[in-house]
């Protein structure tokens, strides 16, 4: 049996949360919306452990950035253009 899609009268009764901060606990699988391969809530990551992966991600963005400015010179600019 397939739902309804949802309308705006629909998220009106919704409950507000507002987004999670540094320290707070992400809130528990339901059973509407289960995380796959994780049994509960004290698998998941807390916001500052996401918040620490992406400053992670984003630090390897940077240096490949550099890595690849290094391989292709300094006198090309971002779009391999020679500047």
């Amino acid at each position: 049996m397939s739902r309804p899609p949802l309308t705006l009268a629909d998220l009106h009764h919704l409950p507000w949360s507002p987004a999670p901060r540094p320290g707070d606990e992400l809130p528990p699988p339901t059973p509407d919306n289960p995380t796959p391969g994780r049994p509960g809530p004290s698998h998941r990551p807390t916001v500052d452990e996401l918040i620490a992966q992406s400053r992670e991600v984003v630090a390897d963005v940077y240096a490949t950035i550099a890595r690849s400015r290094a391989a292709r010179g300094a006198d090309r600019d971002d779009l391999g253009q020679v500047a």
